[in-house]
Formats: C-alpha cells, sequence, structure tokens
C-alpha cells in the first residue's frame, strides 16, 4: 500500500520506502545475463576463436587454457588463409588473361569505359 502525504506543502515529496532486499542480487544478474547471452549469442567456439586470434590485442590466446583447442584454432586459420591465397591466385590468372583480351579488343576504341571494362 502505498502512503501520501496529505500535508499540502509536502505534496510532491516522497516517502522513502522500505529498503529492498539485495542479496545475492548480483549473482543473479550475473547469471541472467550467463543465460541471455548463451541464448541469444551463440557462436560457435571454432568461429569465435577465430575472430579471437585475429583481434592483436589477444592473438596469443594466452587466456585459452586447452591446446588442443589452440591448436585447432591456428591449423584452421591457416587452412582458411590458404583457401583465400589460392582463390586469388585463380582470380587473378584469370583478371590477367581477361586483362589481355580486353586490351585486344578496345585497343580500337578511345572510350576509357571500354577500357575499364
Amino acid at each position: 500500500m502505498k502512503r501520501v502525504n496529505a500535508d499540502p506543502k509536502f505534496r510532491n515529496r516522497r516517502f522513502v520506502e522500505a529498503p529492498i532486499d539485495t542479496a545475492n542480487l548480483l549473482e543473479k544478474v550475473k547469471a541472467a545475463c550467463y543465460l541471455s547471452m548463451k541464448e541469444y549469442w551463440n557462436v560457435p567456439t571454432l568461429t569465435g576463436m577465430l575472430a579471437t586470434i585475429l583481434d592483436p590485442r589477444l592473438k596469443k590466446l594466452k587466456f585459452v587454457n586447452d591446446d588442443v583447442i589452440k591448436s585447432n584454432t591456428i591449423e584452421k586459420l591457416r587452412r582458411l588463409y590458404s583457401n583465400e591465397k589460392f582463390r586469388n591466385e585463380i582470380d587473378n590468372s584469370n583478371l590477367e588473361s581477361n586483362t589481355h583480351q580486353t586490351k585486344i579488343t578496345s585497343s580500337s576504341s578511345n572510350s576509357i569505359l571500354n577500357a575499364l571494362f
């Protein structure tokens, strides 16, 4: 039940309510935050570790105690890098051959757009 101040000159003032029990409140908030993050931002471990290893501040993975997780993360990053490097080499070789053909066909034209395409 809410108490009301009957005196008109103290109408806008509020009574001090009884203290609220805050025992274990911090632990409850931590648990609620943890459960929410676990449900809504469930990032696979390997994806999170790859993102972490790419961060210059954390790239040594000193906070990870499991050597298997460290080695799996490093190996996965190396595989991704090799695959991307291989794809870039293929794309560059295709680009060079296409550029050579484009130069031959557009050499008769003075259009900048033709040279770009």
